[in-house]
């Protein structure tokens, strides 16, 4: 059974034996509001949730694709995966993968696929905020133009002009 956490994980997602070892998800939280998912399978951070001035939940999922393919821009192509039981580092595929699961997910939630317009945050399974900030339309545009230059999926170029078009006419 899960604890409610702000991101919506789910403990048992995460609970898994990789080479003999079993992982899992640490949710830690603190009195201000602040939540940090992370898992001991190569601890990775998963999540960060952090309120703003007014106690809301900053978007940062577009931030993270773009530090994800920054990294995957700057690791050697010919990097071999880990060798070690909880892997030391990532490969360029590791980066790219991780990218593109959290890009998808920022866009079945948080991505109006009509107008292009991108919420502020999610909790849980509650609807989505939809304040419109230039901050979240400008990541989520420079994550898409990232992803399409790696991949040439003209999913993400359409997903791009289609958030820039919506701060160009409706902002």
């Amino acid at each position: 059974m899960s604890l409610k956490n702000i991101s919506g994980l789910k403990r048992e997602d995460f609970q898994a034996e990789v080479q003999g070892k079993q992982t899992d998800l640490f949710i830690l939280r603190n009195n201000k509001g602040c939540e940090v998912a992370i898992t001991n399978y190569g601890g990775a951070l998963v999540a960060i949730m952090v309120p703003d001035r007014d106690g809301k939940m900053a978007c940062i999922n577009f931030p993270t694709v773009v530090a994800a393919m920054t990294l995957y821009n700057s690791v050697p192509k010919n990097r071999k995966p880990s060798a070690d039981k909880i892997p030391l580092y990532q490969t360029r595929e590791q980066y790219l993968a991780k990218a593109k699961e959290i890009y998808d997910w920022g866009v079945e939630n948080l991505f109006n696929k009509q107008t292009g317009r991108i919420a502020d945050s999610r909790h849980g399974q509650h609807e989505p905020a939809w304040k419109t900030h230039v901050y979240n339309q400008a990541t989520f545009i420079g994550a898409s133009v990232l992803l399409y230059k790696a991949t040439g999926d003209k999913k993400y170029l359409d997903n791009a002009i289609l958030a820039t078009e919506y701060i160009v006419n409706g902002m």
